[in-house]
């Protein structure tokens, strides 16, 4: 009770007190949009809200993630289709060459065009996307392969890295998304031999059989060829798919946080048009109590001494 006032008179200014606290609260929902402005707006939903900002901020590094992942791949993925159209050049090459037309002169030169795409392939090995070598797997900072003509087959192996990027979606699990060049461009089996589907070893073969095989050999050589532009196929399409798999993250994670930022605008959001409805009836309520306290009969000591 406050000292020299009637009750009547404490409980109206502690109305007051209220109604104008109340319309304080609803104007400052109204001007920051927030009904949860700190922890002690509402203690019981800081658990809630931490919890929906730590999701949010999950899902959109998740987002982020997978964007840059995905530009390697499409890079990874146009790679390996220019490294097909490369062996089809070299079936065009070597099917002129097996045709009989052509002196030692004239297969010496498609010889050398052969060179020239055992390069092109090469450097297609060595792609870079972001300042990393896109099949170099862990060792992304170097290339994994070096031209050289003199070796079985045409190139040097620089390193034999092994991939392990791994990229998380939203739902907890996990997409692989890395392939070296020893994977795609140099297959061995498991004592180091090349592989029917090596192409290194395919073009090399075919260069050499052109410049100084037989039509024979140079028939071989073709099917090598045709073994490992089919397998580089079936890598393109392993691209393919794994590209539709990030694409459908994207997606997932776009979704989480949609639904985070509901859950967010839930806790913590102000419910404008309510506070607004609010501060009007407050309004209402405090002219109302200012009217009747105004008309309430004022009394002394004189009044009653008449």
């Amino acid at each position: 009770m406050i000292n020299g006032l009637t009750p009547r008179l404490e409980n109206f200014l502690l109305n007051i007190s209220r109604i104008q606290s109340r319309a304080s609260e609803a104007q400052q929902q109204v001007s920051s949009g927030l009904r949860l402005r700190s922890a002690v707006d509402d203690p019981g939903s800081v658990d809630r809200l931490l919890r929906a900002d730590s999701g949010l901020a999950a899902a959109e590094q998740t987002q982020k993630n997978m964007t840059v992942v995905k530009a390697e791949v499409e890079v990874g993925s146009n790679a390996v289709q220019a490294a097909i159209k490369l062996m089809d050049e070299a079936l065009t090459l070597g099917s002129q060459a097996s045709s009989g037309a052509f002196g030692t002169d004239k297969r010496t030169i498609l010889a050398e065009q052969l060179a020239g795409l055992q390069a092109r392939m090469v450097n297609t090995s060595a792609i870079i996307f972001n300042g990393r070598y896109v099949f170099s797997g862990d060792l992304d900072g170097t290339p994994s392969y070096a031209l050289n003509l003199t070796n079985p087959n045409g190139v040097d192996r620089l390193a034999t890295p092994t991939s392990t990027l791994r990229i998380a979606n939203s739902d907890g699990t996990h997409i692989a998304v890395g392939r070296t060049a020893q994977e795609l461009f140099d297959r061995r089996d498991s004592i180091g031999s090349f592989a029917p589907e090596n192409v290194f070893a395919a073009l090399q073969n075919l260069r050499v059989a052109v410049e100084s095989g037989t039509d024979a050999t140079v028939a071989s050589a073709l099917d090598q060829v045709r073994t490992a532009q089919n397998y580089l196929n079936t890598q393109g399409a392993g691209y393919g798919s794994t590209l539709t798999r990030l694409t459908a993250a994207q997606g997932e994670a776009a979704s989480a946080q949609a639904q985070w930022k509901i859950t967010l605008s839930e806790i913590r959001d102000a419910d404008i048009a309510s506070s607004i409805l609010e501060m009007q009836q407050l309004h209402t309520q405090l002219t109302a109590s200012m009217s009747a306290q105004a008309q309430y009969p004022r009394t002394s000591l004189f009044d009653y001494l008449k």
